[in-house]
């Protein structure tokens, strides 16, 4: 994100991006060079290159395919159009096992079909099919071990996000994390229920972790800097604001937030710096925010009926951050809950 940031800071995807995971493109072709890098991209595309070389070669001596290669060559044909829609082609299970065994079911009848041709310069095929086809089912295996063990980790995260208390929950959640290292979802499950256990300290380092491993949306960071205002540690706070703006620069309710922290500590001058970023960008949004964490959900729609300037917290955006902050101020007992 802060590369993106630097190199275009002016891209309205910014704002859209504030309470979103960005993670994949829809197309798991782009998304495997930008994961591997050119070298590491073109090696995954190999084995495509070899079946499309096999299949020619079989249709070239044989003419023809049997209908179970056409089903094969459908399947895997079918698996290649809707990679190129969605990043999820081989992170998913059954999709991926599905292609292992069409790739080596379709090198197995076609090296059938060329074992009965006797022209010499194929004799050499039918090995290296086999190989090719123990290496897929090998690959297969360990994919399908992978994501088990990913799935396996996701069902310990449910699990874990249903205990009551931190200490029955840290233990499946950070079990869930270790099987499952690309979903960062435990460490913040973990951290929320910390937080509300107003364990401050503990929620914040796992916050941290949570962050750090992709759970990077601005609501992350305003738990972060909710932990060190809790503890009393304003600067603290005020650095985590400023490294969530660097993100997110066009938030508003970080903003909002930040410009509270500098007036509370007697920084009036860029207080009123942020204040200003922060009505510039959507001036009925930043008072609705800032009527919000001053006067509590209740008094700030109440006011918001009688003027018109600033929306309610009801149409604050992103919205699931209007739950965060009445979370905070239910749990510090700032104001009194929505409608109450």
């Amino acid at each position: 994100r802060r590369e993106f940031i630097k190199n275009h800071p002016d891209d309205e995807l910014l704002a859209i991006g504030e309470d979103f995971f960005v993670q994949r493109a829809h197309n798991e072709l782009l998304q495997v060079f930008a994961e591997l890098g050119l070298i590491g991209g073109c090696l995954f595309l190999l084995p495509f290159f070899y079946l499309l070389k096999v299949g020619y070669q079989s249709l070239r001596i044989n003419k023809k395919f049997s209908p179970a290669g056409w089903g094969a060559v459908g399947g895997i044909c079918a698996f290649i159009l809707s990679s190129m829609f969605s990043s999820f082609s081989f992170r998913y299970l059954a999709s991926g096992i599905m292609f292992f065994f069409l790739s080596s079911f379709f090198l197995t009848k076609t090296d059938k079909k060329i074992r009965k041709v006797k022209y010499q310069q194929f004799s050499n095929m039918t090995l290296i099919n086999s190989k090719l086809s123990l290496i897929l089912f090998l690959l297969g295996v360990i994919f399908t071990a992978t994501t088990s063990m990913a799935n396996l980790g996701n069902f310990l995260l449910i699990a874990g996000e249903r205990k009551s208390s931190s200490l029955e929950a840290e233990p499946i959640l950070l079990k869930a994390a270790t099987l499952n290292p690309t979903n960062p979802t435990a460490y913040f499950s973990l951290a929320l229920k910390y937080y509300s256990e107003k364990n401050f300290e503990r929620a914040a380092k796992l916050l941290r972790q949570a962050i750090d491993n992709g759970f990077d949306v601005s609501i992350s960071w305003f738990y972060l800097a909710s932990c060190y205002r809790a503890m009393g540690d304003l600067e603290k706070e005020e650095y985590v604001l400023r490294e969530a703006l660097s993100i997110f620069p066009r938030s508003i309710f970080l903003r909002v937030r930040l410009y509270l922290n500098l007036s509370s500590r007697g920084e009036l001058q860029m207080a009123d710096e942020e204040l200003r970023k922060a009505m510039q960008s959507d001036r009925s949004q930043a008072i609705g925010w800032l009527k919000l964490m001053t006067l509590g959900a209740s008094e700030a729609g109440r006011q918001a009926l009688r003027d018109k300037a600033f929306l309610p917290p009801a149409e604050l955006r992103p919205d699931l951050a209007v739950y965060v902050v009445i979370h905070e101020q239910e749990l510090l007992s700032m104001f009194p809950r929505m409608g109450g």
